[in-house]
């Protein structure tokens, strides 16, 4: 709840007084205003005193009505308190011009606003921007104020752009409030008159104002004058004095525009005037302290009591008798001491335990020295009610310590739980006590203090006392008994803690160790499987190298030798034809011998072609097993990355055959398995062997470019080309080689040449997920 004193703009004012003649023309209705409230007999302020007390100001009124007719002569701008106070907030808040004439009746120069009456209604004025105006104002000065209205706060206000100051009256008598009245909201911003016995007078803590409290019947009334040395005086003479004051009404509302308190401005202590003889401070009661507040006392006179003082602060003292305790409420300049006997008259403030008082005066007796406490054993008997503000002395455990602890007037304090059997209560330290390390919890402690007993709330039915709180005056007041054991529950608390966070710790570290020690073992597995199946794939590549690869070179060899032998065939028959030829005599014989060196020719080419075919086979089995060798004994591809390995094996193919090489890579490479590493990398070599082989190229070149999920590989030449659509030579599988490649990896196969113009093979591969090392 935002709570701001009404003095704050905009207040609300109900019409509950006859109006008479003063506002009779304007009883018609305005647009965005509220109809007037229809009188009641019974509001408690339309009665016959009232009238009087209306008649009584005729001339004010009559002033006030003179210069309200003045100013209707403006067109168009309310004239009425009473019809402002009657418009929306929201209608109000749209600006509308007011020329307005009435008396100050007060000021406050902090908020740069004053308070206005006609005589029957009040408003709040924010004053111009110039703060000097509302500087120069006084209480009782006739002013035209022109300005526009405003939302307020709570109700409908002013802000002036100009106060004129046209004359000065007393101020009349405020408006008699009844008891009833007080919480009305209609009250707002009125001009009414307080009366009631003045209990206590507070300094605000930035000393602007003294806070003024009003006892009326049954109901605390607070009233707000402003803080001087001299009105700070003149109110203390009227403490316990039953009084009656002028005051406009305030309201604290919240941001719902509600009301949530009433307070009265006072312009002056002047303002204060006792109301009678009956209730002066000579006429007082004498009464013991246990029976205040008992059957047939009368409790709105002062009353005189006696006690011994057990503690003393400021503004507040303790005292008690052989039967109670008593809180006493002070005047500042209250010099009194522990162990005095004391007289102190004033009114009894009720309480919910039991009831305290507030004093006008103390007088000290005579002094008997301090009092001891009553000893109180907590596991044995209850608390009893009887002992509230009464000095007590309890034995107990201390259980857990606060640094801080605000109390009621906003100070810091020190607070201790304590524990004896069953009960458990609250122990406050003064905010100026040392702190002591013996106060630990576990330590025993015999403490001394003021006892404030605890009722129940929700059972205002009947006393139900549900605990106590303990207030210590100073540092003697705790004595530690035994000091708390090392072994206590917060230290067994944190070693368990320790214990569980080391236990959990340790079983985080075993479980680390073993992930630890599972993937170590299976580096280990996995090198030993390594190992064992490079062994393996050594032995048998030693195998092919040792048999299959020998026979195929014994196998290649023989087949050069058949090669000769067929040649040389060749060359003896045709020399045996040329010998046999000169030997003959007739062309018939030698047409013979022509056709038989045709036979001899054709029948050597035949065999020729046909060793030359076996001889590409054995020489295509040599490679793939050479490269099969090479892959069991850890090719290059176990060592390197593709690039690396294509580089490494292209380059002494096209230095072999002359030709320059021109290798480049696009794109961010990415690992593939083994299989298609494999794949692209003998594809490659195939096609760089055969430009190297057969084109006789002078410039060889290889371009692999890495894509988002594809992969694209071009090998071209400059060589001599040949005819993509002619029959592949018997014994040459490079290009089909390629092709099962090509499938394998699931990429498209392009070839493109032209005899004399080179040859361009590119393969494309559109997906490499399959592929990729997970």
């Amino acid at each position: 709840m935002d709570a701001v004193a009404g003095g704050a703009d905009g207040q609300i004012s109900e019409r509950k007084t006859l109006r008479f003649c003063l506002c009779s023309e304007d009883s018609a209705e305005v647009e965005g205003e509220e109809p007037p409230l229809p009188c009641s007999s019974d509001s408690g302020l339309l009665d016959c005193s009232v009238m009087s007390f209306s008649m009584k100001r005729s001339g004010v009124r009559f002033f006030l009505m003179f210069f309200l007719a003045l100013g209707a002569a403006a067109q168009g701008a309310l004239d009425s308190i009473y019809r402002l106070r009657r418009m929306k907030p929201e209608n109000a808040a749209e600006g509308r011009p007011v020329e307005l004439q009435a008396q100050v009746v007060r000021t406050n120069p902090l908020q740069n606003g004053l308070f206005i009456f006609d005589g029957e209604e009040g408003v709040f004025v924010e004053g111009p921007t110039d703060p000097a105006v509302v500087k120069g104002l006084k209480q009782g000065d006739l002013v035209r104020i022109a300005g526009v209205t405003t939302a307020g706060g709570f109700a409908p206000a002013v802000r002036a752009e100009s106060i004129e100051v046209v004359g000065h009256e007393p101020v009349p008598d405020g408006r008699p409030v009844q008891n009833n009245d007080f919480l009305s909201t209609g009250l707002d911003a009125t001009w009414v008159q307080v009366r009631g016995r003045v209990l206590s007078l507070t300094r605000s803590a930035n000393s602007k104002f003294i806070q003024v409290e009003v006892r009326r019947n049954a109901r605390i009334l607070n009233l707000q004058v402003p803080y001087s040395k001299e009105n700070m005086k003149k109110l203390e003479s009227h403490l316990f004095s039953f009084v009656h004051c002028n005051a406009v009404a305030g309201t604290v509302f919240n941001l719902n525009r509600q009301m949530v308190d009433r307070i009265f401005y006072v312009h002056s202590a002047d303002d204060f005037r006792k109301a009678g003889t009956e209730f002066r401070m000579n006429v007082e009661m004498e009464a013991r302290i246990h029976e205040l507040m008992r059957f047939r006392m009368v409790v709105n006179r002062p009353i005189r009591t006696f006690g011994t003082v057990i503690h003393a602060a400021e503004g507040e003292i303790f005292i008690r008798n052989e039967k109670a305790g008593l809180r006493v409420s002070v005047p500042p300049a209250t010099q009194v001491k522990p162990g005095d006997e004391v007289a102190v008259v004033g009114i009894v403030d009720p309480q919910p335990v039991s009831p305290a008082f507030i004093a006008g005066s103390v007088e000290v007796l005579g002094h008997s020295g301090p009092l001891e406490p009553i000893t109180i054993d907590l596991q044995k008997d209850p608390i009893d009610a009887r002992l509230n503000f009464n000095l007590i002395q309890v034995e107990a455990e201390l259980v857990d310590y606060s640094s801080e602890y605000f109390s009621e007037d906003g100070s810091t304090m020190q607070l201790l739980r304590c524990r004896a059997g069953e009960q458990v209560f609250d122990v406050v330290l003064p905010a100026d006590m040392q702190h002591d390390e013996r106060l630990e919890p576990g330590a025993e402690l015999r403490l001394t203090g003021l006892c404030n007993i605890l009722k129940r709330p929700d059972r205002r039915w009947y006393l139900d006392v549900v605990g106590f709180r303990l207030e210590v005056r100073d540092a003697g007041d705790v004595e530690v008994l035994s000091p708390a054991p090392w072994w206590n529950t917060r230290r067994l608390l944190w070693f368990s803690g320790s214990a569980v966070t080391s236990s959990a710790l340790f079983l985080i570290w075993i479980a680390a160790l073993r992930k630890t020690v599972e993937r170590q073992t299976r580096i280990i597995s996995e090198k030993v499987e390594r190992e064992a199946v490079m062994e393996e794939r050594s032995r048998m590549a030693r195998e092919l190298h040792d048999n299959l690869e020998q026979g195929l070179a014994g196998a290649s060899i023989q087949l050069s030798g058949c090669q000769r032998l067929v040649e040389l065939n060749r060359e003896q028959q045709l020399a045996f034809l040329e010998q046999f030829e000169s030997m003959m005599e007739n062309d018939r014989q030698g047409a013979l011998i022509e056709r038989q060196r045709f036979e001899v020719e054709k029948a050597a080419a035949k065999n020729s072609r046909a060793l030359e075919v076996v001889e590409n086979m054995v020489m295509r089995c040599s490679q793939e097993s050479r490269a099969t060798i090479l892959e069991l004994r850890g090719g290059l591809l176990e060592k390197m990355d593709l690039l690396s390995a294509v580089e490494i094996s292209i380059e002494p193919l096209a230095r072999e055959c002359g030709a320059e090489l021109q290798y480049e890579h696009k794109g961010n490479p990415v690992r593939l398995k083994l299989k298609a590493e494999r794949n692209l990398l003998l594809f490659i070599k195939e096609a760089v062997s055969n430009a190297a082989r057969h084109a006789s190229p002078s410039v060889i070149r290889v371009m692999i470019e890495y894509q988002d999920d594809a992969l694209d590989i071009l090998v071209e030449d400059d060589g001599i080309g040949f005819d993509v659509s002619g029959s592949v030579k018997l014994g040459h599988f490079g290009l089909q080689g390629m092709r099962e490649r090509a499938e394998q990896l699931h990429g498209e196969l392009n070839v493109m040449s032209e005899k004399g113009k080179g040859t361009s093979i590119c393969l494309k591969i559109p997906s490499l997920r399959k592929w990729l090392v997970s």
